[in-house]
């Protein structure tokens, strides 16, 4: 964290904005793995609105997607859902399948934990395809388990 710290006085001090919002990122997810949500979503938001000055629309995305993850953290499904799916579109507009299909995924695993099966199949089938023209088996392989999951949550264990 302190190294993350040193480098962002020096993005601000050398005017990259650019670093400073991948730096402030960055920072936001070690608080995130250190419990401490209000702080990275403070340092999220300020990363976001760089990201949404300079017109970084990926960047954007992966900001969005660990806004939704600190209010999962906080047991928060829907605000994470809607930042899920503003990601989404973004990453559809910048032809990101990966990242697309990771979000989809994370999407279908909330619905799942809110006991709708129905709504995360429908997110699972739509990751997979593009996990398989990534050719990312692992991603592949987690959306196939959640597909079975909602199968037989919805009574369908043998489709």
């Amino acid at each position: 964290l302190e190294l993350y710290e040193r480098g962002l006085v020096g993005h601000r001090q050398t005017g990259n904005r650019s670093f400073e919002a991948i730096t402030l990122n960055g920072m936001g997810n070690v608080h995130l793995h250190l419990g401490k949500s209000v702080r990275a979503m403070e340092l999220y938001r300020q990363a976001l609105t760089i990201d949404q000055e300079m017109g970084k629309r990926h960047s954007e995305g992966v900001v969005l997607v660990n806004l939704a993850n600190v209010y999962l953290q906080n047991g928060q499904a829907q605000p994470a859902l809607q930042l899920y799916r503003q990601a989404e579109a973004i990453f559809r507009e910048t032809k990101d399948a990966a990242a697309r299909a990771g979000v989809l995924t994370n999407t279908g695993l909330v619905y799942t934990t809110m006991g709708r099966p129905r709504e995360a199949q429908a997110y699972f089938r739509r990751a997979l395809p593009l996990y398989r023209a990534t050719r990312d088996l692992s991603g592949e392989s987690a959306t196939l388990t959640g597909i079975g999951g909602s199968l037989r949550a919805l009574g369908q264990p043998r489709e």
